[in-house]
């Protein structure tokens, strides 16, 4: 066997780790936590080295076992069964494999069933019932109206017969139901790997795929470490460290060839320190890998607290902004809000970089990169504020905004003025002409007007104004609803102007009163029409308007009456004519309230109706007294048909007594008289007997 060793200058991979490479790894791995390579590099206080040798072992090993096997084999039933072979007591590295499996084979009883031929079921258990598939052992299943019912399948039981067994029991397999088996001793031989690595330290622990067998033969670039030997396969006597050898069972293994590979690796430790605490960089291999050992601690710190002031600048800007654009509506649409927000975040940003760079040692800090930084954060800071604080509204803007056509913007200017306090006499009166013209717009409706007119003005001037339109635009409105007899909107109209005009409110009240009696006397309720001009409301509207709607109630009571008379005189039946003189009484007496008619006239009226009415009482009373004669007659008239009958029952029942042969021989019955559904009376009678 031959040894092989990778001399230092001579191997096929990179050169070894140097401290200038491990300085650059671990500066960039650094990055990944807040800190550039630069400011790393001035932050480091020390390099460390160290040298650091492991070595591992690959061991082949063969194992030799021996086992029992056996197989159902011929059906026999006369020879004797006798004991197993005992593979224990066989050396597996001392015997020939064929003769022991030819001289060690007997018939021994089965392992399986213990030579009974047959042995439990393993689907039940031996119980030879099994759960049931259906309700899963429950008993009970779904039913089709919801709910659950009895398992149709197990009967609510849980489980069913065990069809794969006979009473618990099936057929052993293994000796095909036969108890009796062949058996014999036969040996089994395998080829294993160990490998084993010593000592375990940083380096190792670097070590991709250690372990592996397969890693032995692996290309020296895919390796962390420097191969600084490699023993080739030896055999068994080549001596091994302690801490290599092969772990191996006396009786079944032995070792066959071992392969030791020897490894080396630079260990730089690569301190530092920040102003949050001092760590270490480890880095390893000719790859300069960092290794676990690592702390990043003090980076991670000094990485929290400066997220922490950055975030807290940030958070700073946004509440300047909320308050900047809560002062008022202004601010926020046409205020500079953009310049707080804007240089905030940078201001965050700026105020994150410098709290990085204060957290660092005082010799890896940058003067002039902190006076760039602080110069940076007092521009932005200033540039917030003064957005804050100049640039608000102007009486000037909102004059011009409303010169213009711009109400809206005017409107929010003038409002934002006189949340301040600032030029309060030019705001009120440009937001008064913006009112102003809101309740001239809302002419064509005097309620939306009304509502306009009572909300808050800054000024008596452009109230009055507006009053006066309101006032005049209630007139007009008044009276086209008074003439339209439009009662509702003349309710609308005085709950509107209840407030803003009180001297209007009698007049509307009293037309409202007028217009529901115009609308009672249209629809012909004269009764509704003399309580609306009766009531203490209507006294309240002009005398003239009064006076002409009781002329047309007069009027039309008139004409009313007239056509009553006209419907007494073609009424043809006495119940018509009663009805007509009720409403022509009715009218009559309406009309002598009114001053119209003759007390006479309508004593006159009342004895016709009288006379009317005797008659119809007459006429009732005759209708009445001649139902009674028909109904009468009625019960006389079935009186006397069931009496009839009732004496030719008796005759019939008397024939038949003395001669029998009539109703045996002739087919005939005798039927009692009864009534049918529709109340006729049927007469007894004899009909043909029912076959």
């Amino acid at each position: 066997m031959r040894s092989s060793v990778v001399p230092e200058s001579s191997a096929p991979v990179p050169t070894p780790s140097t401290q200038a490479s491990a300085l650059a790894a671990a500066a960039l791995a650094a990055t990944h936590h807040g800190i550039q390579e630069r400011e790393f590099r001035a932050s480091v206080t020390s390099v460390d080295h160290a040298a650091e040798r492991y070595q591992r072992a690959l061991h082949v090993i063969h194992r030799r076992k021996v086992v029992l096997r056996w197989d159902p084999g011929e059906p026999t039933r006369f020879r004797k069964a006798e004991p197993p072979p005992d593979p224990n007591g066989v050396d597996p590295w001392a015997v020939d494999a064929e003769q022991l499996a030819r001289e060690s084979r007997v018939i021994t009883v089965c392992p399986g069933c213990q030579g009974e031929k047959r042995r439990t079921c393993s689907d039940c258990a031996g119980s030879a019932r099994r759960r049931c598939g259906g309700c899963a052992g429950s008993g009970r299943v779904p039913g089709a109206k919801g709910g659950t019912k009895n398992c149709p399948t197990c009967r609510a039981r849980g489980d069913v017969k065990c069809t794969a067994c006979k009473s618990g029991k099936v057929d052993c397999t293994t000796c095909g139901a036969d108890g009796r088996v062949d058996a014999w001793l036969e040996v089994e031989r395998e080829t294993l790997t160990q490998v084993h690595s010593h000592p375990a330290n940083r380096a190792s622990a670097l070590h991709e795929h250690l372990t592996l067998p397969g890693d032995f033969d692996a290309p020296p670039r895919g390796w962390v470490n420097r191969l600084v030997e490699d023993g080739g396969v030896q055999p068994p006597s080549h001596p091994c460290p302690e801490g290599l050898r092969a772990r191996l069972d006396a009786r079944e293994e032995r070792l066959v060839s071992t392969r030791i590979q020897t490894f080396a690796s630079d260990i730089f430790r690569v301190n530092y320190a920040t102003a949050r605490g001092k760590g270490v960089v480890e880095v390893a291999g000719w790859r300069s890998v960092v290794t676990g050992a690592t702390v990043w601690t003090p980076l991670s710190r000094r990485s929290t607290a400066a997220w922490g002031i950055g975030i807290t600048t940030f958070m700073a800007g946004i509440i300047l902004w909320v308050s900047y654009i809560s002062r008022h509506e202004w601010f926020a649409k046409h205020g500079h809000s953009s310049l707080i927000l804007l240089p905030m975040t940078v201001a965050a940003f700026v105020a994150f970089k410098l709290a990085s760079h204060l957290l660092l040692t005082p010799s890896a800090r940058s003067a002039s990169s902190l006076k760039r930084m602080y110069g940076g954060l007092a521009a932005c800071g200033l540039v917030s504020l003064g957005a804050f604080n100049l640039g608000g509204p102007t009486a000037r803007g909102a004059e011009t905004a409303l010169a213009a056509g711009d109400k809206a913007r005017a409107r929010v200017e003038a409002e934002a003025l006189l949340s301040q306090g600032r030029e309060r006499e030019t705001s009120a009166r440009v937001l008064d002409e913006l009112h102003l013209d809101e309740v001239r717009r809302a002419e064509p409706n005097p309620v939306e007007q009304a509502r306009r007119v009572g909300l808050p003005w800054n000024g008596t001037k452009a109230r009055e104004e507006a009053v006066a339109l309101l006032r005049a635009n209630v007139r007009a409105a008044s009276d086209a609803s008074f003439k339209a007899h439009d009662a509702r909107a003349l309710g609308g109209l005085i709950d509107a102007t209840e407030a803003l005009l009180p001297e209007a409110r009698e007049v509307l009240v009293g037309r409202e009163a007028l217009a529901r009696a115009a609308t009672c006397l249209k629809g012909g309720d004269f009764e509704c029409a003399e309580a609306a001009l009766d009531g203490p409301l209507a006294a309240r509207a002009p005398a003239a308007e009064r006076t002409s709607l009781r002329t047309a109630h007069l009027a039309a009571l008139k004409t009313a009456r007239d056509k009553a008379l006209a419907r007494v005189a073609a009424a043809k039946d006495l119940e018509s004519q009663r009805q007509e003189l009720d409403s022509l009484l009715w009218l009559s007496r309406r009309l002598l309230k009114a001053g119209e008619g003759a007390e006479a006239a309508l004593t006159a009226l009342k004895q016709r109706l009288a006379g009317v009415e005797e008659k119809l009482a007459e006429k009732k009373l005759a209708e009445k007294k001649l139902a009674e004669k028909k109904l009468a007659e009625e019960l006389a008239a079935r009186e006397r048909a069931e009496r009839a009958a009732r004496l030719e029952a008796e005759s019939f029942s008397d024939s038949d007594d003395s001669d029998d042969s009539g109703y045996s021989g002739g087919g005939r019955v005798h039927v009692r008289g009864y009534y049918r559904k529709n109340g006729t009376y049927v007469a007894p009678h004899t009909r043909s007997r029912p076959r």
